[in-house]
């Protein structure tokens, strides 16, 4: 494969004092991710790592067997709070993961917060949850 020729990045003349340390910042620009020129640089940046990618000869067979393991879902470690059980669990396709409660060990499951139907973009995700010490509440 040819050495890619990657779009050009201008810099500019940014610093930052931290603790008495100066330091360059030549592409502070690039954290306005609204301007049209930093939009404009990301889209080139991707086009550029797409068309490079897309020469890869084993891309496909890569892409099918992500695609097959990502399939498989997850659960993750129950947390028992005063006989509830609370805890995620990701089927194969779905984009976040489903926090769920049981009561008891041997209860049915009941959804408590389903991200997935919040939002169906797929982008709203659950980072971290706290039952009450009695089950009855959750953060």
């Amino acid at each position: 494969m040819t050495r890619p020729v990657y779009p050009a990045t201008r810099t500019v003349d940014a610093t930052e004092t931290l603790h008495g340390e100066t330091i360059p910042d030549p592409y502070r620009w690039l954290e306005d991710s609204e301007s049209s020129e930093t939009r404009a640089w990301t889209e080139a940046q991707n086009a550029l790592t797409e068309s490079y990618l897309a020469r890869g000869p084993a891309r496909e067979a890569i892409h099918r067997r992500l695609d097959e393991l990502l399939a498989i879902g997850a659960i993750n470690t129950p947390t028992p709070a005063h006989g509830r059980y609370f805890y995620q669990r990701r089927e194969g396709r779905q984009n976040q993961p489903v926090l769920y409660v049981r009561e008891g060990v041997d209860g049915a499951d009941r959804v408590a917060v389903d991200p997935n139907a919040l939002d169906p973009a797929g982008t709203t995700a659950l980072d971290w949850y706290y039952p009450s010490d009695d089950g009855a509440l959750l953060a």
